[in-house]
């Protein structure tokens, strides 16, 4: 496996946030957001994932259910007013994917692409954020984005990915035949061939 660096960013408020950063630093920058079993479970697919991009991770502890998602989104546009990446990509996984569509949309221009991996809390009955819909809020999403589904994903079903490729701009659908709820940990490989065959597909 490739191996990740740990170090610590501080942050507008003077607090320090440790991420997780691939030692190789070639490939284009992506900027990829946990979910709430945390990063040490995604820690395979960061790997798989910086064998062909400059992978840069937050370790955010305090993300712990779908309601945290306001706050994680703040902590990682912050994380980003200081960093040097320049035009990222950003990914996400299930309610990590929430933060990250979310982020997308309220920082337009800001990433090159978007991948969202079994995302969930993105419909109005799971979401706690007031103001406008989740359909309308997807729709400011300008970047290309690419949804990546398990077929055997007990959690996401279809419906609610192929409602999300509706509401998103150029939004385009991988799979991942074998993979369940769990395919970042267990299929590790499979899911970034997934997001990188979803870089070669127009939305």
């Amino acid at each position: 496996m490739i191996g990740l660096q740990r170090s610590a960013v501080r942050l507008p408020d003077g607090t320090e946030r440790v991420i997780l950063r691939s030692e190789n630093s070639s490939g284009h920058p992506l900027l990829h957001v946990h979910g709430v079993d945390g990063a040490d479970a995604e820690m395979a697919l960061l790997s798989a994932l910086s064998a062909d991009f400059a992978v840069t991770a937050p370790v955010m502890n305090e993300f712990r259910s779908i309601n945290d998602v306001p706050l994680i989104q703040r902590l990682v546009a912050e994380l980003l007013s200081v960093s040097a990446l320049k035009s990222p990509m950003l990914s996400g996984h299930a309610a990590g994917a929430a933060v990250a569509a979310e982020l997308a949309a309220a920082l337009p221009g800001s990433f090159s692409h978007l991948f969202l991996l079994s995302p969930t809390g993105l419909d109005a009955g799971h979401r706690p954020v007031s103001g406008e819909g989740v359909g309308n809020r997807l729709a400011h999403i300008g970047c290309r984005t690419t949804l990546v589904w398990g077929k055997q994903d007990a959690n996401v079903s279809m419906e609610s990915i192929l409602g999300l490729a509706r509401v998103i701009p150029s939004a385009g659908i991988t799979t991942v035949p074998q993979g369940t709820s769990d395919m970042v940990s267990a299929l590790p490989a499979n899911v970034a061939r997934a997001m990188r065959h979803g870089l070669r597909i127009r939305g």
